[in-house]
């Protein structure tokens, strides 16, 4: 018997244990109590009551990445003038007030570009990120949103592509 939910029905098995289970619960806490109604060799009993709470799902996440390029500065250093990307729930809305991780995907292994929040649109930029050389060798970045109470985790990525002119000041 789970109050504010269904009663349910489950058969014992050789340990003498009953498994049951619904689906149709809602969000908070329920008391549930299992009760045998006895036989003509086992009397009837009645489980001590325990409080199960029902959290609801976290609300999937969507993560877009948009392009981005590495460019060449008149100092010999290489920068990527922006890393953008969006954040959305499930129903497309976008989710503010979270952070997302940048990394490019370099043949050499991944390359931290940093962390952004999200703005009102649910967009995190990264702006004039000065990167190693070895970005060069990643066609692709990723950003990262790793999840947050309600919210599951999700990643995006994107192109990233070296113009080495013009050069930039």
């Amino acid at each position: 018997m789970i109050s504010g939910g269904p009663t349910l029905i489950g058969t014992l098995n050789g340990a003498g244990q009953a498994t049951v289970s619904t689906n149709t619960l809602t969000t908070g806490a329920h008391t549930v109590t299992a009760t045998y109604g006895g036989d003509t060799c086992f009397a009837a009993s009645t489980s001590p009551t325990i409080t199960q709470n029902v959290v609801a799902a976290p609300t999937g996440t969507t993560v877009t990445a948009t392009p981005a390029t590495i460019r060449l500065r008149i100092n010999g250093t290489l920068v990527i003038p922006t890393l953008s990307a969006t954040l959305r729930d499930a129903s497309n809305n976008p989710i503010p007030g979270q952070s997302l991780t940048f990394v490019a995907n370099s043949v050499l292994g991944p390359i931290a570009l940093g962390s952004a929040v999200t703005n009102a649109s649910g967009t995190a930029t990264l702006s004039n990120v000065t990167v190693p050389p070895t970005v060069i060798t990643a066609s692709t970045y990723t950003a990262s949103f790793a999840g947050a109470p309600g919210l599951s985790p999700s990643s995006g990525s994107a192109s990233l592509t070296f113009q080495p002119s013009p050069i930039l000041p």
